[in-house]
């Protein structure tokens, strides 16, 4: 839902955006920290079904509710949204001994005759920058979600940073890496923030990585660039476990050069295989969004791909979620479309389009100088602790 205000203001749907904050106000949230839980059934009244409550993805709707009441001052939209961000508080997600956050709230219901249920703050925290949860950092501190003076040392103190080194023909490119080397974990916050407004390394981490997917490409012999990322994508195995359809979703899938060494996982033949099995069309738009010059071709070829009369793009639809360029179905069309690859790819062509090469989120943070101010100290950071790597 976040993705959708942010594409909603970008495509200027202002009933479409009116909609969905009407849908936001009838939304049950917990009672004191005004957090979104993780799932809402959609039939008649939306009703929570998975009362969890995730640190990222609520972080990511406060950041579009925040740039909803930017960009309408003095509206019906911006009370609402005003109202809505307003009572959100990360504070149980921090620790405020290491300066990181955790990644979830679990919810334990109650037992017949027993007590109220009741929320436990997991005890794992997003400790590797590499992933789309850093934008959960730079956001607490540009918009004063944590009132903590030692907030940026302690947690540029724990925080893990690592680069992967790309031989670039004669040169050496640093490109961050991520947790499973996906393409959103590297530049989702690059759609939101325009993380390279702010930060040299990763500026050069992001276009080095649009080069990096095309030498792939043709280093493989595929017919799309390597751009690879989580997706309902897996052909049925282990990975998918007792699916019985074809394709299942598989969050652990990226560039494997690009994986985080504390990553196991890459190590479990059944995951491995899944890996970087599915071109997927949203990390070629997100790299798209740094170097539209360089993945406007591509982009264009794969948009004729089709399988059994399945095409890979469905004009006035959109684009399927992933093509498949291994066994045993290589040059499979995923025959499924996910509304949060769908957000991806349509702000990350907003940005594209946009004169200052900004998509709403990353333009509204910019244009408040208090927040561009704490941005840039943020960013400062990473750069000292990348320019390290």
């Amino acid at each position: 839902m976040a993705l959708d205000l942010l594409a909603r203001i970008a495509a200027g749907d202002e009933r479409g955006l009116d909609r969905v904050l009407r849908t936001l106000q009838t939304l049950e949230v917990h009672p004191t920290l005004g957090l979104f839980f993780s799932w809402y059934s959609t039939r008649g009244k939306p009703v929570a079904v998975n009362r969890s409550i995730s640190s990222v993805d609520n972080m990511h709707l406060a950041l579009a509710l925040w740039v909803v009441a930017h960009d309408f001052p003095g509206t019906w939209r911006a009370s609402v949204a005003n109202e809505l961000y307003s009572r959100m508080d990360f504070t149980p997600f921090y620790r405020s001994e290491t300066g990181l956050f955790a990644g979830a709230m679990a919810f334990h219901p109650s037992q017949p005759g027993g007590e109220t249920g009741a929320w436990s703050v997991d005890t794992w925290n997003y400790s590797y920058f590499g992933s789309e949860a850093r934008s959960i950092y730079a956001l607490a501190w540009a918009l004063g979600w944590i009132h903590d003076p030692g907030f940026l040392d302690k947690a540029f103190s724990n925080l893990i940073f690592e680069t992967y080194s790309w031989k670039d023909g004669s040169s050496v490119v640093p490109i961050l890496r991520t947790w499973n080397g996906g393409a959103f974990q590297l530049l989702l916050p690059e759609m939101l923030l325009k993380e390279s407004l702010y930060s040299t390394e990763l500026g050069v981490s992001a276009r080095g990585y649009a080069h990096y997917i095309l030498a792939e490409q043709k280093r493989l012999g595929l017919p799309v660039p390597a751009a690879f990322s989580a997706s309902d994508a897996g052909i049925m195995g282990e990975s998918c476990g007792d699916r019985t359809d074809t394709a299942c979703y598989v969050g652990e899938a990226g560039s494997p050069s690009l994986v985080a060494t504390m990553d196991q996982d890459l190590e479990n033949p059944a995951l491995r295989a899944q890996w970087d099995a599915v071109f997927t069309p949203h990390a070629a738009f997100l790299a798209a969004q740094v170097a539209p010059e360089l993945l406007e071709k591509p982009l264009e070829d794969a948009q004729n791909l089709t399988w059994r009369n399945e095409p890979l793009y469905r004009g006035g639809l959109g684009w399927n979620d992933g093509y498949r360029v291994k066994a045993p179905v290589d040059g499979a069309v995923i025959h499924a479309m996910l509304s949060l690859d769908q957000g991806m790819i349509a702000l990350s062509i907003a940005q594209i389009l946009a004169p200052d090469g900004m998509g709403p989120s990353a333009r509204a943070l910019y244009s408040d100088s208090m927040v561009r101010t704490r941005l840039r100290e943020f960013y400062s950071r990473v750069d000292a602790k990348l320019s390290l790597r």
